[in-house]
């Protein structure tokens, strides 16, 4: 009877060991948790920081706000896009760039929107070593309708 329960146990082993487990991804290759509350963000190498801002007051005055640092590069290029929906499509209303020798790099810029219309903001982030471009990322805001 001692020897049944134990092949008993020992088959219910085998079986539950012989079930496909699945494999995670390393976290690491790509994102990573952070640890502000589990806030999932990019795992970048150079960038340390790309912090974007856009919204429409309410007197139609847009927003745009970029910033961004990095380590070990030796220029930062940011590029942002004011963009209107409209008949189906986004169209570029207002765009600004900059460009910064060193770590940081940022941009604030307002421009007047018409009203009736959806805006989104898109910005992207270059970083440069030895005038080599090594990592980029971009961003598309949320729509704002004024």
């Amino acid at each position: 009877m001692r020897k049944r329960g134990i092949t008993a146990v020992l088959l219910a082993v085998l079986l539950v060991s012989s079930i496909p487990s699945a494999i995670l991804a390393d976290e690491r290759t790509s994102w990573t948790q952070a640890a502000n509350g589990g806030i999932i963000q990019p795992y970048w190498t150079y960038l340390q920081k790309y912090q974007n801002d856009f919204y429409i007051e309410p007197n139609g005055i847009a927003l745009v706000e970029v910033i961004a640092s990095a380590r070990n590069g030796d220029e930062i290029r940011i590029e942002a896009d004011l963009q209107q929906y409209r008949n189906g499509n986004w169209t570029s209303v207002k765009n600004w760039s900059k460009t910064s020798a060193g770590a940081s790099c940022g941009l604030s810029e307002t421009w007047y929107v018409m009203s009736g219309y959806s805006y989104h903001m898109a910005s992207s982030v270059k970083v440069y070593k030895n005038g080599v471009m090594v990592e980029q990322s971009s961003y598309v805001s949320p729509t704002y309708s004024y």
